[in-house]
């Protein structure tokens, strides 16, 4: 279950206005984590474990509500979304207990350009991204995101490895010149 306040939202965010008009390639890094971070984590947004709840009888997890606040309640869908580099992305049901290979072959298994062991679970209640491990357990609604692969010319890598060697042989003959003098 989830509470907000619609107040809390009703001042626009004109940055976040300006990013949504814009694509991921046309951001900066720091941009798109603001955009992504906004969106994730809408303001005046309250999760409660409803569970929590009613063993307590409104004890724990019972917020205070205003006039104007609103109750949603997602619909409980058994199903994980996989996404990214994989043949056939897309939803694949839940089965309680499987990891996120399962998951991963149940879409077709990965393409040819995916970024090797940087795969993540998004946590369908919180956005939050974990790492995939033996204990971490698949959700109903998670999505398991396989990342690809980014593209890097050899050239790149001469570039900033010929930069690099220059800078600091640079800083070595003026640190040489400074204590001769």
């Amino acid at each position: 279950m989830v509470y907000y306040n619609e107040n809390i939202n009703a001042d626009p965010d004109p940055f976040l206005e300006m990013l949504m008009q814009r694509t991921m390639s046309d951001m900066t890094p720091l941009e798109y984590s603001y955009l992504r971070n906004n969106l994730m984590q809408l303001k005046g947004k309250y999760s409660i474990d409803p569970v929590k709840m009613m063993n307590s009888e409104g004890k724990e997890a019972n917020p205070y509500l205003l006039d104007g606040d609103r109750i949603y309640i997602p619909e409980k869908i058994d199903m994980v979304w996989v996404s990214g580099q994989v043949k056939n992305p897309g939803m694949v049901p839940w089965l309680e207990g499987k990891d996120w290979n399962y998951y991963i072959q149940a879409a077709g298994g990965y393409t040819n350009n995916r970024k090797t062991g940087k795969g993540r679970i998004i946590r369908a209640n919180s956005g939050n991204w974990v790492k995939p491990g033996k204990n971490v357990v698949i959700r109903a609604g998670d999505t398991v995101f396989v990342p690809a692969q980014t593209d890097r010319s050899m050239w790149t890598d001469v570039k900033d490895i010929v930069t690099l060697t220059s800078s600091v042989v640079t800083i070595i003959l003026g640190i040489r010149t400074f204590t001769r003098n």
